[in-house]
């Protein structure tokens, strides 16, 4: 397969047969995680979020996967870090953030393995292009982020989609908390959720990371506007936050 753009033609094959990067031209095999022949492949990672997975831009305060590409080592055995109190280094694996403005700060690790380093942008990392520098073993992989100032992100509890989230219920007495998903037989499934009595108040509180540096954050269900009430730290661990919303009655 051959493809045509600013940098020429840039041979693409796939299945474990080489890859042509048109950047550095090198040629790299999947299956034999080497390089094959033009050039030198620079190992890297590629950064998605721990919420969702998606591959997009982060915010100051989100928590990241970095996910090694092209050969690279990220660290060693995998280790979870304990407890709410994040360093660096973790399981002999160090990072750190250079912004946009050259300033370089160490990133909290919460996970880190030979393939993935989880991690959480530094709350004061400048918009604009970063570099993300993981070191493990003496070796020191370095890549792209994109920094802006607000991107959130939902923790999903299933590959489809369904985020991890509780309602609240206020009926005038007082608030109760009403689970939005069940777990049986080893999978997430979604619970109907009554909105009651016209009198009721029922809000929905979802897990995401992201917010960064917004000022203010609104919300739609199905394109209908559901007021937000709350927008913040969770509280318990560093980089998960809440948003909480009125479900509109005309959802009933």
């Amino acid at each position: 397969m051959l493809f045509r753009s600013g940098l020429g033609p840039i041979g693409l094959w796939v299945n474990g047969v080489a890859i042509f990067n048109g950047l550095d031209g090198a040629s790299w095999s999947a299956s034999r995680g080497a390089d094959i022949g033009g050039g030198g492949v620079r190992p890297s990672s590629m950064q998605v979020s721990a919420a969702s997975g998606e591959g997009g831009p982060a915010a100051p305060g989100a928590l990241m996967f970095a996910l090694g590409i092209f050969g690279a080592q990220l660290g060693g055995a995998p280790v979870i870090a304990t407890g709410n109190k994040w360093t660096s280094p973790l399981g002999g694996t160090t990072a750190s953030v250079r912004d946009s403005t050259g300033i370089v700060r160490n990133v909290e690790v919460f996970f880190s393995s030979s393939e993935a380093v989880g991690y959480r942008i530094p709350e004061g990392t400048a918009t604009g292009l970063a570099t993300l520098s993981i070191t493990a073993n003496g070796v020191t992989t370095s890549s792209a982020l994109n920094i802006v100032s607000s991107y959130p992100n939902v923790f999903q509890l299933t590959a489809d989609g369904l985020g991890k989230a509780f309602a609240i219920r206020n009926n005038g007495t007082g608030e109760r908390a009403e689970a939005t998903a069940t777990l049986a037989n080893d999978a997430w499934a979604a619970l109907p959720l009554d909105l009651g009595a016209p009198a009721d108040k029922v809000s929905l509180v979802l897990y995401v990371t992201g917010l960064g540096k917004s000022q203010s954050v609104t919300a739609t269900i199905d394109g209908i506007a559901a007021p937000v009430s709350v927008a913040g730290p969770e509280g318990a661990f560093p980089g998960i936050e809440i948003v909480r919303m009125e479900i509109p009655k005309q959802l009933a």
